[in-house]
This record gives structure tokens, C-alpha cells and sequence, in this order.
């Protein structure tokens, strides 16, 4: 299946209550946020929540535009499924209380990439629950990930990858590599 949704143009605003699905049992749907456009959920987010759901994809892009999930709540890429996509690029706003790259033991291939955006967690996770092959990558000079709390690459996941590049920036609290038993072939690579 195909669904696409698209939220652009400054004052452009899409706000959900009970949370947000892109991809819940699905694959190849689509969220692009532009033009300072903004998506604000105050419950929950997923992408990719179901084994079966792959290939689902979000772009954040522009000074302005914005995906926040509000109420102390969580934004889980890849839940489940596999193959799963954030980019976020020039000036594009990702903000949770906790963004996970690959939840549960199943999710694997998925990816949040920035390109010239910025986001911001108290806690962020890639390969959480046993999940593998999950990926966070930042390039350039106005990339920039701030985590106020725990930032960890491998919770129990397998051959979780994180690469800082170009002069991008993280900023954290705790850092992990590695944490629990199982969690094993984690790499960091921090370049340029």
C-alpha cells in the first residue's frame, strides 16, 4: 500500500491527540513536514509498529517545519518493522521525550538521518530491545542531536551504528555503547 501525507507552509499545522501511526500495520507510506509546516502529537508515535510494516518514510525540511511529540511521550521508529526512514534536513525540527531507532527484537534497517537539522530528546536509543542493523546518522556542521538525559547505541540491539560526520554535533548526559547482555557488534564513529 501507498499513503502519503504532506503538512507545509509556515502556520500549517496538524495536531493529533491520540497519537500518530505512519506505517501501523502498513509499508511505503509517507509524512513529509515542509516550508515550516508542523505535525504536534500529544500521545504517542509510531513508524513502522507492526512486524509486517516496512519501508515507511518521514521528511522534516525547512527553517521552521517540525515533528514534536508533546506530553512526555515517546516517537519509536521502527517499533517492529524494518527498513524505516526519518530524515531530517535544513533546519528541520525533530523533538520527544524519547526517540528510539529500532524498538523490539524484530526491527531492523531502520534509520533517522539529519542533514542540517536538529533534534532533541531526553533520551534516545538505537537498537533498544534486540532489534538490529539500526542506524542514526548526522552530517554537517548544523547537525545537531541534544539529549539532556541518556543516549545509547545498543540497549540489548545487535550491530546498531551511530556516526557523528562533517562536523555535526551531539550533545548528551549518560552515554552507552553496548548496555545489556545480548547487545553486542555496536559501533560509534565520530569523523570530520
Amino acid at each position: 500500500c501507498f499513503n502519503a501525507a504532506t503538512v507545509t507552509g509556515a502556520g500549517s499545522t496538524w495536531s493529533s491527540g491520540a497519537g500518530l501511526y505512519v506505517g501501523g500495520y502498513g509499508s511505503f507510506n509517507q509524512l513529509t513536514i515542509a516550508a515550516g509546516g508542523s505535525v504536534v502529537v500529544s500521545n504517542i508515535a509510531f513508524m513502522g509498529m507492526d512486524p509486517v510494516s516496512s519501508n515507511n518514510s518521514m521528511l522534516i525540511s525547512g527553517s521552521g517545519s517540525a515533528f514534536m511529540v508533546t506530553g512526555n511521550r515517546e516517537f519509536d521508529i521502527g517499533y517492529a518493522g524494518c527498513g524505516n526512514s526519518v530524515t531530517v534536513s535544513n533546519g528541520g525540527l525533530l523533538a520527544a521525550r524519547q526517540v528510539t531507532v529500532g524498538m523490539a527484537d524484530t526491527a531492523s534497517r531502520n534509520s533517522l538521518l539529519v542533514y542540517g537539522g536538529v533534534v532533541t530528546a531526553s533520551y534516545v536509543y538505537v537498537g533498544d530491545e534486540g532489534g538490529f542493523s539500526n542506524r542514526l546518522l548526522l552530517t554537517g556542521a548544523s547537525s545537531l542531536l541534544y539529549v539532556s538525559n541518556t543516549f545509547s547505541c545498543g540497549v540489548s540491539g545487535r550491530a546498531s551504528r551511530i556516526e557523528i560526520l562533517n562536523g555535526a554535533r551531539v550533545e548528551n548526559g549518560w552515554c552507552r555503547i553496548g548496555w545489556e547482555l545480548g547487545s553486542d557488534s555496536n559501533l560509534v564513529v565520530v569523523s570530520g
